[in-house]
């Protein structure tokens, strides 16, 4: 299995994984549009890397058995993921993990703070959330906007320069 970096690419609207705005921008938790009404326990809480399309249930998990599927858990009321399932499929080095019920995870989107504490030296490097150690982002959605400013900068630069050389 190979793990893609979460670098910005531009045949995927600035994303390396084409399945990572997909999934960041899913609701989840939610009852199921094919099998909410009829069935107990249809919350929506996987996503399929292969479909990338909306959230899905237990119950619509037969129908993706080849395929790479992701379960999405609450923490806090946020979306989160564990890191033995994204670490498998795309980089998250530099992401703030947790550990939630002995599980260590990352959150999906950004987590922004009133406040901060005293004395905070590190904070996210998109929404200032104070983190912990050496971390620069608290959630993928973070690192994946810092991400699309690093190309977007870069292609200026490439730009400039070949309006320059001509």
């Amino acid at each position: 299995m190979m793990v893609v970096p979460l670098i910005p690419i531009e045949e995927n609207n600035g994303f390396g994984a084409q399945w990572l705005r997909p999934l960041l921008e899913a609701n989840y938790f939610i009852p199921c549009r094919d099998h909410g009404e009829e069935m107990s326990k249809s919350e929506s809480k996987y996503f399929c890397l292969d479909c990338m399309g909306k959230s899905i249930c237990s119950y619509c998990l037969i129908h993706h058995r080849e395929h790479r599927i992701v379960q999405i858990r609450r923490s806090n009321y946020h979306n989160v993921i564990r890191v033995n399932e994204v670490q498998k499929h795309v980089d998250i080095s530099g992401v703030q993990h947790y550990v939630i019920n002995n599980a260590e995870i990352v959150f999906l989107n950004e987590r922004p703070q009133l406040r901060h504490g005293k004395r905070v030296t590190n904070t996210c490097e998109i929404c200032g959330r104070t983190l912990l150690g050496s971390f620069r982002f608290c959630s993928l959605s973070c690192k994946a906007k810092k991400m699309m400013h690093v190309v977007e900068k870069a292609m200026e630069s490439v730009e400039k320069l070949s309006k320059a050389m001509m």
